[in-house]
This record gives structure tokens, C-alpha cells and sequence, in this order.
């Protein structure tokens, strides 16, 4: 079984640079909705609208999902960065085990 090294560090390039542009766009919408909310929260205070401190939280709430994506590709970059070291590491059989570990870390849900 052959396999070809370069060809594969080469697409796992490619992938953490895609996984890098998402993890920059989903951080500008954290940036964006946590400006929002604090912008909301001092319209707020200032127009003596206490009442109304929970829109603020409704929005910052929205940062659940952008933090979360953020971690899950941050994930994945550790795991591509992991396989190229194991492709070209390791006899072609131990290979197969530890990417089969690495792609069930990824998988996971936790």
C-alpha cells in the first residue's frame, strides 16, 4: 500500500488554512455580537430602561455557538496537523491505527 505523503500534507494544508479563515469569521461575529449586546446594554442604563437588560442577555447568549465552532476548529487543526506527523512518522500499518484514533477523536461529541 502505497501512500502518497506529499499529496496528503498538501491537502492537510490546505485544510488548516480553510479552517483558519473560518475561525477568523466566526471571531469577528463574536466580536460583533458581544459589541452589540454591550452597546444594548448601556442604551439600557443610560435611557433608564432596566427593564430591558434582557435583550442583552438574549443576544450575548448568541455567543454559545460561535465560541463552540471556534473550539471545534481548533480541534480539527490539531488533528490535521497530527496526521501529517503520523503519515510520514510511522510504518504504514501503525499509521492506519493512529489516524483511525485520530479521526475517532474528531468524530467525538464531547
Amino acid at each position: 500500500m502505497n501512500i502518497d505523503i506529499a499529496a496528503i500534507n498538501k491537502r492537510i494544508e490546505q485544510l488548516i488554512s480553510q479552517n483558519k479563515r473560518s475561525e477568523r469569521v466566526i471571531t469577528y461575529m463574536s466580536i460583533g455580537i458581544f459589541l452589540l449586546g454591550i452597546t444594548l446594554l448601556i442604551i439600557e442604563v443610560l435611557s433608564g430602561e432596566i427593564i430591558l437588560i434582557g435583550f442583552t442577555i438574549l443576544i450575548n447568549v448568541f455567543l454559545y455557538w460561535p465560541v463552540k465552532a471556534i473550539l471545534k476548529i481548533r480541534k480539527e487543526n490539531i488533528v490535521l496537523s497530527a496526521t501529517a506527523t503520523v503519515l510520514e512518522t510511522c510504518p504504514t500499518e501503525k499509521a492506519i491505527v493512529e489516524l483511525e484514533k485520530l479521526w475517532a477523536f474528531i468524530r467525538e461529541r464531547k
